[in-house]
């Protein structure tokens, strides 16, 4: 096959493969879309009148019954932590003739346990469990090769949290308040349950940041690779 040939092939399927990346990469910014524009739809509810189905509610987090988890690195009062420990592992790449390092995971571990939300008009139950929880890293350190990292949520800690008003399993037949009888968990037909402890605001400034950077790097890759195509036609 002549040089010239080998050399457009070549390009043809670069600039394939640039264009089905920049595709999957502007697909991606659909994911940051979808939630911002769920969030912006979503009003926030006070806790005292909230409906059965999809809310969006905001308060501080109180030990249900009293009950919470003790963190195990950092030893904190807590309904839920996440702690990662990870190993620093060196290799010599024969390709490379280079050392490379990576961290390698030890352990990985995430406990949560039911807890009340309240805010100036009630408090109803949430049970975080198949939650997607973002919240921000309270602890990390390094000994030697080993780095230890934890997340965790304490009591009278501000929350956000969209996910589904269902019915509380433990609900009481003569209570005197509907919300005694919900519980926020994680919907049967709702995709979507968040709990974070960023605001609305910052939580829509992150998803924005989510959504137009995929969308401006997939416009890109897209545009190039075609570029690339129709200057081989």
């Amino acid at each position: 096959m002549p040089f010239g040939d080998i050399f457009g092939a070549f390009y043809n399927i670069f600039g394939l493969i640039l264009l089905l990346v920049g595709v999957f990469i502007f697909a991606v910014g659909f994911y940051g879309f979808k939630r911002k524009r769920l969030i912006e739809n979503t009003p926030t509810s006070k806790i005292r009148s909230l409906a059965m189905g999809l809310v969006e509610i905001y308060g501080d987090v109180i030990p249900a019954q009293g009950k919470t988890l003790v963190s195990p690195l950092t030893q904190k009062n807590c309904v839920y932590y996440h702690y990662l420990v990870e190993r620093y592992e060196e290799h010599y790449n024969s390709s490379t003739k280079k050392t490379e390092g990576r961290w390698v995971t030890v352990q990985n571990e995430k406990h949560s346990i039911p807890f009340d939300l309240q805010d100036e008009t009630g408090m109803v139950l949430v049970d975080p469990n198949q939650a997607s929880i973002q919240i921000s890293k309270n602890y990390e350190t390094r000994q030697g090769n080993m780095r230890y990292t934890e997340w965790y949520i304490e009591p009278n800690e501000k929350l956000y949290i969209l996910g589904t008003a269902g019915e509380n399993p433990n609900r009481i037949e003569d209570s005197a308040s509907h919300v005694e009888n919900i519980m926020i968990q994680k919907g049967r037909e709702e995709k979507q349950y968040l709990i974070s402890d960023k605001s609305e605001k910052q939580l829509l400034k992150s998803l924005s940041i989510m959504m137009y950077v995929p969308w401006c790097i997939g416009i890109v890759l897209i545009v190039a690779g075609v570029i690339i195509l129709l200057r081989l036609i």
